[in-house]
């Protein structure tokens, strides 16, 4: 599953949208994995997409997250997010090799 949180309003949301999201490798790779895209629009900041925000310990957008369907053992609290656990680079070719 992916999910993108993002609002219309966000530069580096559509940035994100046009060069490392909605491109043909993405889609080819979410086909492949069977996945499913969730988009959670903040363009109105609706408390129930704060809400989901804040359990990331994010305080907007953008955040985009890739659930797998078997997710690994957890070893750390549920929410906590690892720098090391992104990828450094937004761009498709480290996006593609992330998921």
């Amino acid at each position: 599953m992916l999910v993108d949180f993002t609002a219309d309003w966000c530069v580096t949301c559509q940035f994100n949208k046009r060069t490392s999201l909605e491109i043909p490798t993405v889609r080819a790779k979410l086909k492949e994995l069977n996945a499913v895209a969730f988009l959670g629009d903040y363009t109105r900041t609706p408390d129930a997409i704060t809400t989901e925000l804040n359990l990331f310990a994010r305080a907007g957008v953008p955040l985009v997250l890739y659930i797998p369907k078997t997710p690994p053992p957890a070893h750390r609290v549920a929410g906590s997010i690892d720098a090391r656990d992104r990828p450094r680079c937004a761009g498709p070719r480290r996006q593609v090799n992330f998921l």
